[in-house]
């Protein structure tokens, strides 16, 4: 028996792919190249708001809606409550918060380089999440013009 043929693996376009990537190469460089704890108590605080965004919005999403993929999962559905009632990507907001302080607490010019390519990254894929959402959920359009990106009130 070639459990090859028998093994189902889920292929995504090579966008999502790609930005994933990035994104996770992204995020293991800074904290792989630093400490994951930051010191100083104002780094700290924001570490641990990102952190609490991200639980919050993974709490909020549940495992049949999450994916680190852009693309929507079969059976889906939309959410609009919890941190998703003022932003639309709190995980995102979670990952910048998060990784920004870490970068911020070991600060290396290079270091910012990534954070600024994982910055861009989210950014794009925001964009292109928002595309395909936009095609599967008729109501994505009124969710957009009630909520902000990325930054409560601002972006």
């Amino acid at each position: 028996m070639d459990w090859k043929h028998n093994m189902r693996v889920k292929r995504y376009p090579w966008q999502s792919t790609l930005l994933v990537t990035v994104q996770m190469v992204g995020i293991l460089a800074i904290l792989f190249t630093g400490p994951i704890v930051a010191r100083r108590p104002l780094l700290l605080l924001l570490e641990l708001l990102g952190g609490g965004i991200g639980v919050w919005a993974l709490l909020v999403m549940r495992r049949a809606t999450f994916s680190v993929m852009p693309d929507v999962k079969a059976g889906a559905r939309l959410v609009g409550h919890g941190p998703y009632r003022w932003i639309r990507h709190p995980m995102y907001l979670a990952v910048l918060l998060v990784t920004g302080a870490l970068v911020a607490a070991a600060f290396r010019w290079w270091r910012l380089g990534i954070w600024v390519i994982l910055l861009v990254d989210i950014l794009a894929k925001i964009a292109y999440e928002e595309t395909l959402l936009t095609k599967h959920y008729a109501a994505y359009g009124a969710y957009r013009q009630q909520t902000k990106r990325l930054l409560p009130y601002l972006y």
